[in-house]
């Protein structure tokens, strides 16, 4: 909560500075809710409080899904331009005759088709909803893009390079796997971050090429890539 004003926003300039056109952007927050138990008709009530706080409206559906260790309750709102999910997530584990032990998560996932510019505002007031509820969690923010072709190893770098330049940050480590460069740097500008072999780390940033789409991707997130590539 205690950004530098603006200079959060460097984030999404320089993705919308890249060669990429944007394809989504997903705003996640996963809490735990620790081992109490909640029965269903007040898990649904606090899906749907939330989801009327966060702005949705009330054509949603109610999903449960549950398996031998896990429950799931899940509020899902599906426009053209984005899909909003919230649920609660019960695992369960067996440490008894007849007696379980659960552990209650709360999961925020939004995401937004086509849309970066959108991306911050989600991020905040997910972050301001989740601090009125005392649910700390940090809030990690995906986005991705693609173009055309396969993409050369220095332009790559150079990519990645100008992307943390111009978030304001400072590339720390970096891995080239052939079909998938990745970097991951840190900026103060970003105020939440994590921590890998003692260094900060807020700035993630992957390219990678399809063969058979014959496409690059550039995905970029804070603190780090939680999306498939």
């Amino acid at each position: 909560m205690n950004h530098i004003p603006g200079e959060e926003s460097k984030f999404v300039e320089a993705f919308k500075q890249s060669e990429f056109v944007i394809k989504a952007s997903q705003i996640t927050a996963t809490v735990d809710l620790g081992k109490q138990y909640i029965n269903d008709n007040k898990k649904i009530a606090a899906l749907k409080e939330f989801a009327k706080s966060l702005g949705l409206d009330e054509a949603y559906t109610i999903e449960n899904n549950n398996s031998s260790s896990n429950k799931e309750v899940k509020l899902v709102k599906k426009s053209k331009s984005a899909i909003s999910i919230i649920k609660i997530i019960t695992n369960e584990k067996k440490v008894g005759v007849n007696v379980k032990e659960v552990q209650n998560f709360f999961v925020v996932d939004v995401t937004l088709f086509n849309d970066i510019d959108s991306v911050l505002y989600y991020k905040e007031k997910i972050e301001k909803l989740l601090y009125e509820r005392n649910l700390s969690t940090d809030v990690i923010v995906n986005v991705y893009g693609e173009k055309d072709g396969i993409i050369a190893d220095e332009d790559r770098k150079r990519i990645a390079s100008n992307l943390m330049e111009n978030i304001g940050g400072k590339s720390i480590s970096e891995f080239d796997l052939g079909n998938a460069y990745n970097t991951y740097g840190y900026t103060s500008n970003i105020d939440k971050y994590i921590v890998q072999g003692g260094k900060k780390i807020n700035i993630d940033v992957a390219i990678t090429y399809n063969e058979e789409e014959d496409k690059s991707y550039l995905y970029l997130a804070t603190p780090i890539i939680t999306m498939e590539y």
